[in-house]
């Protein structure tokens, strides 16, 4: 019983698939870390207050949630901001710094969105009778 040499190509070649998507992923996931530490960089969040701690020791407390998006917004005081001596270095916004944090851990938001935007199951229109069925008037 021999493997014919077509067989051993394709493993071969979904092995190498397999590898190539893994190293993106890495690549990817590193990518991603080194972008979330350099837009936070001096600063530290504390999940027990659910407040980021500027390096001036300045709280930014939770300012909004998005839910469509994900994400969590927090926001210096202006008033701390406009007077704070790193303010050039920090910020240019006259309403105090913001930070941005994702609700869901990557890759999960990120790959939410590109699942439900390529998903062949289209949602029901508002106030539609039968969800998941699309009827086409007029065909």
């Amino acid at each position: 019983m021999s493997i014919h040499p077509e067989v051993l190509l394709a493993v071969g070649y979904a092995v190498f698939l397999l590898g190539v998507a893994l190293a993106l992923d890495f690549v990817a996931r590193q990518s991603h870390v080194r972008s979330e530490r350099y837009r936070t960089a001096g600063f530290t969040y504390h999940p027990s207050y659910d407040a980021w701690i500027c390096p001036e020791d300045q709280l930014l407390t939770r300012m909004k949630t998005d839910h469509e998006r994900r994400l969590v917004r927090y926001r210096g005081r202006p008033q701390v901001c406009n007077h704070c001596p790193s303010k050039p270095d920090c910020t240019d916004s006259h309403e105090g710094r913001e930070i941005s944090r994702a609700m869901d851990p990557w890759p999960h938001s990120e790959a939410g969105r590109f699942h439900r935007g390529i998903s062949l199951i289209p949602e029901a229109p508002a106030g539609c009778a039968h969800p998941g069925r699309i009827t086409l008037h007029g065909l």
